[in-house]
């Protein structure tokens, strides 16, 4: 009974800390942000915050991991799919969707780029050796050209639809998302 009230306690711990950084990072960049105002953001004291953390970009980094991962299951799940079905990028936009105050952050004016590079190249070999079963007379060049137009587009959508403040479906923009890259692969 001690361990599932520590553990109901430490998870509300981590979710009050991680939901007072995104709401710092709407504000100011992540170096910026120094650990007292997470913790007092939070209602937490700062012991506790480093019993969890190292600092400010741990708890970040954390944070990505964890989104990161969801992402590799996701796309480990899809492994015998072709990238570009509806069932993958649903599963993707989901994601998103459910990590709002993160994607928000990530992809916003205070955002980790470098964070999103990690992402997008996730699934990058995959990609290509897809495309290379589907248009094998292409040179490798083209593919990662391609591969660039494709996920960068993604990226744009996704990006506009965090900034309208998620107003479209999850449904609506993995359609979105599936018939203009099906229109750039046959163009």
């Amino acid at each position: 009974m001690h361990n599932t009230k520590t553990d109901r306690r430490v998870k509300y711990t981590k979710l009050a800390l991680r939901q007072s950084l995104m709401e710092l990072l709407e504000k100011k960049n992540i170096n910026k942000i120094t650990v007292k105002e997470i913790c007092e953001r939070a209602d937490i004291n700062r012991g506790t915050f480093y019993s969890h953390y190292k600092d400010a970009y741990d708890l970040m980094n954390q944070i990505e991991d964890e989104l990161r991962t969801e992402v590799e299951q996701t796309i480990a799940k899809h492994q015998t799919q072709a990238m570009f079905t509806l069932d993958f990028i649903h599963e993707i936009i989901e994601s998103i969707y459910v990590n709002r105050d993160l994607c928000k952050v990530l992809l916003g004016e205070n955002g980790d780029i470098a964070f999103i590079k990690k992402i997008i190249y996730i699934a990058h070999d995959r990609f290509i050796e897809q495309c290379k079963e589907i248009y094998d007379e292409k040179s490798d060049e083209y593919y990662e050209y391609y591969y660039e137009f494709v996920v960068n587009g993604c990226i744009g959508i996704i990006r506009r639809w965090v900034n309208n403040g998620f107003s479209e479906s999850p449904d609506f923009i993995s359609n979105l998302i599936l018939y203009l890259a099906a229109n750039a692969i046959n163009g």
